[in-house]
């Protein structure tokens, strides 16, 4: 479900954008919307959706919230193709995948719990065992 605040501004938007063609954003029809969108995007995005569609896909029948899914996938496939839209859709990915993995694991979870975190960066030492072992290996092979 889409917060509701955000379900309140897209409606609001919308309503100024096209006056004629969106419900009026009272907390009834916003919460209906919340429950209809059930779909997390950055809030920037939820507003170039509704942009593209006032601007190129409005029609002589109301908005409906799938109207609005529509205009956002295609929002997300646009966002995905700039380097700087697309930073900002995987940053978003990540902390929602981060928030997830803590609600579910509670206490026990730390950041590399969730899977494809990053690596740890590590310094690169030649003085350790494994190191001198591999040198080792390689000097009888070339033997």
């Amino acid at each position: 479900m889409v917060d509701i605040h955000i379900t309140a501004e897209i409606l609001k938007l919308g309503k100024k954008l096209a006056p004629d063609r969106f419900p009026k954003p009272d907390p009834e029809i916003a919460q209906a919307w919340a429950c209809a969108l059930n779909r997390e995007y950055p809030t920037r995005l939820w507003a170039e959706a509704v942009y593209l569609w006032a601007t190129q896909r409005v029609e002589d029948k109301m908005c409906t919230p799938r109207d609005i899914l529509n205009a956002a996938s295609d929002t997300v496939r646009r966002w995905e193709s700039n380097p700087t839209d697309k930073q900002e859709l995987e940053t978003f990915r990540a902390h929602r995948m981060h928030a997830k993995y803590q609600q579910m694991l509670g206490d026990a979870y730390t950041p590399q719990s969730v899977p494809g975190a990053p690596p740890q960066q590590k310094e690169l030492t030649t003085q350790g065992p494994d190191f001198q072992a591999l040198k080792q290996r390689l000097a009888k092979a070339r033997k």
